[in-house]
């Protein structure tokens, strides 16, 4: 089984290296991404659970995403485009929407359609009710490795 490793900002430079490190996997394959980041650019982390989610349609990969240490914001959003999502003991999760409050317009509108796409994938992954997963949104929520598990954002944790 073929590990790979995301970490770091999810920007420009995390799509670029998944991109690499995927071309690398065979068709069929099983792999393991491990993932560390405190956030980033949230559309950018919509493009990495798309490339995930065609990755694992188009060519049979299976994906398990491993979450250490930290899995903030963005994080959390690239984590659910895996098949199954795992953390160690001490990883710590952060839901949030750290929209601006001075936008207007248009910039308004944008932060306004990543929040609810933000919502559709947690309470896709979870089961969670849209008021719950609203409540993790609009304030920063924060999850132990454990917690994340009894709310169904992780599939399991390694315990040490």
């Amino acid at each position: 089984m073929k590990n790979l490793i995301l970490s770091g900002d999810v920007d420009t430079k995390m799509v670029e290296h998944l991109l690499v490190q995927l071309n690398k996997v065979d068709d069929g394959a099983e792999i393991n991404i491990r993932l560390c980041t405190y956030g980033g650019f949230t559309d950018i982390a919509f493009g990495i659970y798309d490339t995930l989610k065609l990755t694992r349609k188009q060519r049979g990969i299976k994906i398990n995403m491993i979450c250490i240490g930290a899995c903030y914001s963005s994080g959390v959003i690239i984590a659910c485009g895996a098949d199954k999502v795992f953390a160690t003991n001490n990883t710590n999760f952060l839901i949030h929407y750290g929209e601006e409050t001075n936008t207007s317009g248009d910039e308004k509108k944008f932060n306004g359609m990543l929040t609810r796409k933000m919502k559709e994938v947690i309470q896709n992954k979870t089961g969670a009710s849209k008021r719950r997963v609203t409540g993790w949104i609009s304030k920063e929520t924060y999850f132990t490795a454990k917690e994340a598990q009894e709310i169904n954002l992780v599939d399991g944790v390694y315990d040490e």
